[in-house]
């Protein structure tokens, strides 16, 4: 050291410092890299790595918004059931796909890669359900006329990929506060039969 130089005590961590860098940038970009494959692969394919249902609410209800029906799971009653700083980067995404549900998916697979190293329900998981969804949303389809009304629990995907029909929520925040109040005060039955619910669907 020569003279009158200030010796810095964290000098010779300089290069642990550096390959720490190295490594938490190539973890960053292996997990954007397995998210954006996955969003390339066919749909019948990546849909299974989306592993919890309820992040179908946030996607419904992404997707109504941008199409100009409200801050709405169902189309008609409000809610607020979500956090407000995911759905806002959710967002853009469904605008930017234009109506195309799948589409949208993949964009927010990609996004989810940004963010997994961060939070760990993010990281892409298999989702062996998600194919029974599927069938049930086609099932929901071929059996009930178009524009039926139809209450579900655990309603995430079905009231994403079925089309339509609308999809009433039974539980969960998600559920309008009318029909939660209505609940509260007894007159849950009269609410769904005033929002014309004819058909009753069970979740997986």
């Amino acid at each position: 050291m020569s003279p009158g130089r200030h010796h810095d005590p964290y000098e010779k961590e300089s290069p642990h410092l550096l390959a720490f860098s190295v490594l938490v940038a190539g973890v960053m970009a292996l997990i954007l890299g397995v998210h954006s494959y996955l969003a390339l692969t066919p749909a019948n394919s990546f849909l299974d790595w989306f592993h919890f249902d309820d992040a179908f609410y946030y996607f419904k209800t992404a997707q109504n918004i941008v199409a100009g029906r409200g801050v709405t799971f169902d189309g008609t009653g409000s809610t607020n059931g979500f956090h407000p700083l995911w759905m806002l980067l959710l967002l853009p995404l469904f605008a930017v796909s234009r109506g195309d549900g799948i589409l949208a998916l993949r964009l927010v697979l990609v996004l989810e890669g940004h963010f997994a190293q961060w939070v760990s329900r993010a990281y892409p998981r298999h989702n062996e359900h998600l194919h029974l969804y599927l069938f049930q949303a086609e099932w929901v389809e071929t059996h009930t006329e178009p524009g039926a009304v139809i209450g579900a629990t655990g309603s995430g995907a079905l009231g994403y990929f079925v089309q339509g029909r609308q999809v009433i929520n039974l539980d969960g925040l998600i559920g309008t506060p009318a029909y939660l109040h209505a609940l509260e005060e007894g007159r849950g039955v009269a609410y769904l039969q005033a929002r014309g619910l004819r058909y009753v669907v069970g979740a997986f």
